[in-house]
């Protein structure tokens, strides 16, 4: 007979990371939740990354390799497609999850309406020898309105998540064509017909690596423009992230000398500001920022 379907299948894409995988792989095989499977899918290492697979010896463990690097949304979606568990959760090669954090999530998304398609919680990021908790202490949760909640920021970690799995292939996993933001890419899809749940507890611990600044701008770039305009109707519904976000594109563009579409991202933030109640602070700084860097395109 064939073996019964476990409740969560978890999803951990990984190129190069031999250094860290192990401890991430631990993390998820010692959980309190036991009733798990584990896909790992080799986005094409180079650094003996297949050698330490081959010495994971745990029946819950299944590998996947990619022949070459296809990038981690490619390697998640085919995660997704295996996965055989109701629920899915994603971590990553260099995070460490906490022993309770799948146990915390799961028992908070049984208990759930069927419309709650995310549950995820708060992270604890290092780097530099410092901590950040995040979301920070007081995090409201998510709103009634979730999309324009989510439209001022992405304040779901991927790896601290987890999702029911047929909501995640009803919207197509994630899009391995943006350069980044592929996860607040699919929560606001995801938030256009589900709810989120928020669990007041640090889930895992995360250690940033260094990231090439030039790659991250332009992937930042590039990424930006795909949100804004695909995700349009949900920013006419969250004028202050709208405003936000283009006057950060034009002022950083400037700044980096980069040829952007200007008067585009000018006459949306112009179109926000008229939207949006000048109710703060913040806002009239974004305002000003605004008008200067208008004067200077």
């Amino acid at each position: 007979m064939p073996a019964l379907a476990p409740s969560v299948s978890v999803v951990l894409p990984t190129h190069d990371r031999r250094g860290t995988l192990g401890a991430a792989i631990d993390s998820v095989l010692s959980q309190t939740w036991a009733d798990l499977e584990l896909i790992v899918v080799d986005d094409g290492s180079r650094d003996g990354t297949p050698e330490l697979l081959a010495t994971v010896d745990d029946a819950r463990v299944r590998v996947r390799r990619l022949p070459r690097r296809s990038g981690a949304p490619v390697a998640r979606n085919l995660g997704i497609s295996l996965a055989r568990g109701r629920y899915v959760a994603f971590q990553d090669s260099d995070d460490v999850w906490r022993p309770d954090a799948l146990g915390a999530q799961v028992a908070a998304l049984d208990s759930a309406d069927e419309d709650v398609a995310v549950v995820y919680g708060a992270i604890l990021r290092h780097q530099g020898g410092r901590s950040l908790r995040i979301p920070g202490p007081g995090h409201p949760g998510p709103t009634a309105d979730l999309p324009a909640h989510l439209a001022a920021e992405n304040f779901v970690d991927l790896p601290a998540a987890l999702v029911r799995a047929e909501a995640l292939r009803a919207v197509g996993g994630f899009d391995p064509e943006l350069p980044r933001f592929q996860d607040w890419d699919l929560w606001l899809r995801l938030a256009r017909s589900f709810r989120f749940r928020f669990v007041d507890e640090v889930l895992l611990d995360s250690y940033d690596s260094p990231v090439s600044i030039s790659r991250d701008e332009d992937a930042y770039f590039r990424a930006m423009e795909v949100i804004l305009a695909r995700h349009a109707e949900v920013f006419a519904r969250a004028p202050e992230a709208a405003l936000h976000h283009h006057l950060r594109l034009v002022a950083v563009g400037l700044l980096r000398r980069r040829s952007l579409p200007y008067g585009t991202h000018l006459r949306a933030a112009r179109a926000s500001l008229g939207w949006a109640p000048l109710r703060s602070v913040g806002t009239r700084v974004l305002a000003g920022g605004y008008r200067r860097a208008r004067a200077l395109a």
